[in-house]
């Protein structure tokens, strides 16, 4: 009856053990040897299972180590990699605004060059901003860039391996209220959750519509508790600050307000109507930003985009955007 060493030499071949080690000669006397590795010169290696048909002589353990070390890295960057993708998947971006990164926001003012300028500010310190619950607040007309501003500072806490969410205000007011029917199998609380417990939420379309006091309790609840688990929201609305305090309450826009939590002025003229998908042409366009978008997401994010060496990643392609 064959031994299990010989069975897996014949069927792994005789290094089975040590990819990087040598087949020993039957009845071999010597229990170490020098041998010589071209990268790190002279090492000692021993003889394992003397005697055995599957005997081997063990390989350069400076090989080894980095050989285990660089099999650490390529596993330790799959998972953030898929990580990364569930994160994505979790935004709920819409299509429109898929693939709108910082970097493809092309300011045409200075107003413009300005506001995104505080955007990459806010997300060059992403861990301390989401640590500390800094808040930012997005006002202006429609059609200003402020829902691509705020989408590409999602999808940096998203590379930095940070959990986010879009939502507009209906959306929120119609899954709370969704959870009211007797058919419903999540409880209100859980479904507010649903928005507290992301490390940043993009809250769209505030004061859009005056709704009823009932609707401004639910949206101070989902921005109370995010305030008190130390969770910043970034709130957009057309309204002037002035508006937004009355709808959301002066309280509201003070707390959104303290450490340092900025004010964001977007002016101009609206960008729709400008070539902004509205075509099956340009819809194909927006898909392959966004594509190409992820692709960069799954990049290393070396050196950290905390560091003063960080580079962001390119612009996409100008065809992308161009009239055909």
């Amino acid at each position: 009856m064959e031994s299990i060493g010989a069975i897996t030499e014949s069927t792994l071949g005789s290094n089975w053990l040590d990819p990087l080690g040598k087949p020993a000669e039957v009845g071999e006397s010597q229990t170490e040897r020098t041998e010589h590795c071209e990268k790190h010169g002279e090492f000692l290696s021993k003889i394992v299972g003397a005697g055995k048909p599957w005997a081997f002589w063990t390989g350069c353990e400076a090989c080894h180590e980095e050989q285990y070390l660089e099999q650490e890295r390529i596993s330790r960057e799959a998972r953030r990699i898929e990580h990364i993708e569930r994160l994505t998947k979790a935004l709920g971006i819409p299509l429109r605004f898929k693939g709108k990164t910082l970097e493809t926001f092309l300011p045409e003012t200075d107003d413009q060059v300005q506001v995104l300028q505080q955007a990459r500010e806010y997300v060059a310190d992403i861990h301390d901003n989401l640590a500390t619950g800094k808040c930012l607040i997005l006002v202006g007309p429609p059609g200003t860039g402020k829902t691509h501003i705020a989408c590409g500072m999602l999808y940096v806490a998203v590379a930095e391996q940070k959990s986010g969410r879009f939502a507009t205000v209906s959306e929120v007011i119609r899954d709370l209220r969704s959870t009211w029917s007797r058919d419903s199998n999540v409880s209100e609380g859980d479904m507010l959750d649903r928005y507290v417990s992301p490390r940043l939420l993009v809250l769209d379309e505030v004061g859009c519509s005056f709704g009823s006091e009932a609707e401004k309790v639910q949206i101070f609840n989902v921005l109370n508790e995010r305030y008190n688990a130390m969770r910043p929201t970034i709130v957009i609305s057309n309204l002037d600050i002035n508006g937004l305090k009355e709808y959301l309450g002066e309280r509201v826009i003070d707390r959104m307000r303290e450490n340092e939590g900025r004010i964001l002025v977007f002016k101009g003229q609206s960008w729709r109507g400008r070539g902004i998908v509205s075509t099956p042409v340009e819809e194909e366009r927006a898909l392959s930003a966004y594509e190409l978008t992820q692709r960069e997401l799954r990049a290393p994010m070396s050196p950290s985009i905390t560091n003063p060496g960080f580079k962001p990643p390119r612009k996409l392609p100008a065809h992308l955007y161009q009239e055909q």
